[in-house]
């Protein structure tokens, strides 16, 4: 470490500060500051400087009595030795937590105990998480974990056999440790669809060409997810690519019921999902909905009464929200008795200045304009509705538990970008359950991680702060850490985790995390 005058790019004032060089992550020689001591003047330049003086002479002989560490960096050159990660420790005392190791040891046949199936299952989810890719991938940079893994390839494919049989079983586990860790209600549930392509052009069972929400011509593979108030999945379901979103519903809630034994919810959902067999389905089995309603593509007799100025009441003084609600009643057919249905609900219409703005600014963006159409949308501009059985909660209420939504719309980008769960490279049916299975644990731990620290970094951020907790090894015994994330360090003050060193031996971070994986995780406590 050492004392540097640096000019502030904006300003162009100079400053002191206390610097460290070390390698990056990758292995790259870099520097950083230690310490800032604002801007230097005439008057205080001396002061600042015996200060930061002071600081780094203190900073070294903490440096020296937590290592007590002397390297020879001749012994081995340490560019050539690979970043070993450290930040996995997080995911393993989550895995514990979960009980997941017991589960799967007390529910594996004997015939298949030659491997093990929860390393395969843990290296899956770790690197699914720090370098999303294929199973292949996964198995190529096991190495790469500071207590590397030690698995077969062909095990690790051998093991998605096994996971997809107990893919179900092992999602109600899940939500039983999680409701341990939480107070996780399932009388709140938000459901949606979406769905991932495939690498080939081969369709089957299960994967088949339809319209891609990526706008891919690929077959896809349709997958319906379940989500708790807190933003944390409970289930999902696969579905051939070429099925309906509305078609997947019932099928979804049915194996819902049967497998977590839930008799009675308030089902939120997408308008893509609003059907008169869904919500007959629901009232059928005594179950509430909050679904939005198509307004400009609804019939004229709808639209006129969203457009009916009576009743709407402003809820600012800026005019800029108001809304009304109102009885209505839905006339369907069952397509397959052909019996016609009525069905009442209440409608919770509202007026949005910023809805309106949005709508506004994406149409003028189109080149190609309708008249006749444009100005009907003019009308529309703003105008939304969500029609529901609950008459117990007010309409603020309502309109809130369905904003909630959006926290599926977040999981399915996390699934899709940050932990690349697609395109998927698995072709068989089994495997690609599988596959699902750990991104949807995978997912799992990000967002406890998330809640961990009061939802304030997006996933992208867990995954930068657990591959930033890095080490490599500059002779036998002795390792360099890299610089760990902020996140990371918030993060590890919160669970009690200490990597806060320059170097450390061997025997040391095996301590360490030995130490650490043995203590019970907590959202809440350190």
């Amino acid at each position: 470490m050492y004392i540097a005058r640096i000019i502030d790019n904006r300003s162009k004032k100079p400053y002191l500060v206390i610097r460290e060089s070390f390698r990056n992550a990758k292995g790259k020689p870099t520097s950083r500051n230690v310490k800032k001591y604002g801007y230097i003047n005439e008057g205080n330049e001396k002061a600042l400087y015996e200060k930061a003086k002071n600081d780094l002479d203190i900073l070294n002989s903490n440096i020296e009595k937590q290592t007590n560490i002397i390297v020879n960096f001749r012994e081995q050159n340490s560019t050539s030795q690979p970043i070993k990660n450290l930040g996995y420790c997080i995911l393993e005392q989550i895995y514990k937590a979960l009980n997941i190791d017991t589960f799967i040891s007390k529910n594996t046949p004997n015939n298949i105990k030659s491997y093990n199936v929860s390393d395969a299952l843990k290296l899956l989810i770790y690197s699914r998480i720090l370098w999303p890719g294929s199973k292949n991938e996964a198995y190529k940079k096991q190495k790469l974990f500071f207590n590397a893994f030690d698995i077969d390839l062909i095990n690790v494919y051998r093991s998605l056999d096994y996971l997809n049989l107990i893919s179900q079983s092992l999602q109600l586990h899940l939500h039983k440790e999680l409701s341990k860790l939480y107070k996780r209600n399932l009388t709140l549930t938000f459901y949606d669809i979406t769905n991932y392509f495939f690498e080939t052009e081969i369709e089957d069972d299960l994967r088949a060409k339809d319209v891609s929400k990526e706008n891919r011509e690929s077959p896809i593979v349709q997958m319906g997810l379940l989500m708790d108030q807190q933003g944390i999945p409970i289930a999902y379901k696969l579905f051939r690519g070429d099925t309906l979103d509305q078609l997947t519903l019932i099928d979804t809630i049915e194996e819902f019921q049967k497998i977590f034994n839930v008799h009675s919810i308030t089902l939120v959902a997408d308008k893509c999902l609003n059907s008169g067999r869904n919500l007959q389905y629901l009232i059928n089995h005594k179950h509430k909905y909050i679904v939005s309603q198509m307004v400009r593509t609804n019939d004229e007799k709808f639209r006129e009464k969203i457009l009916d100025q009576n009743s709407y009441k402003w809820l600012s003084g800026q005019h800029n929200f108001k809304l009304k609600e109102f009885e209505w009643q839905h006339e369907y057919t069952d397509k397959e008795t052909q019996e016609k249905h009525q069905i009442k609900y209440r409608v919770i219409a509202y007026w949005s200045q910023a809805f309106a703005d949005r709508e506004k600014f994406k149409r003028d963006r189109k080149n190609d304009v309708d008249w006749d159409k444009y100005q009907h949308d003019i009308e529309m501009d703003g105008y939304y509705a969500i029609i529901t059985s609950d008459y117990d909660s007010t309409p603020i209420e309502i309109i809130q538990k369905y904003k909630e939504l959006r926290k599926i719309e977040e999981i399915f980008k996390v699934t899709k970008s940050d932990l690349d769960g697609r395109p998927v490279y698995v072709w068989k049916s089994q495997h690609i359950n599988a596959h699902f299975l750990t991104c949807f644990i995978a997912l799992i731990f990000i967002k406890l991680i998330q809640k961990c620290l009061n939802w304030e970094y997006s996933a992208s951020k867990i995954q930068e702060c657990l591959l930033s907790a890095s080490c490599q090894s500059l002779n036998a015994k002795i390792y360099l850490l890299t610089r760990q994330s902020l996140v990371f360090k918030i993060l590890a003050e919160k669970m009690g985790l200490n990597f806060n060193f320059q170097y450390m031996k061997e025997e040391k971070i095996r301590k360490i995390l030995k130490e650490f994986t043995k203590k019970k995780f907590s959202l809440t406590t350190k």
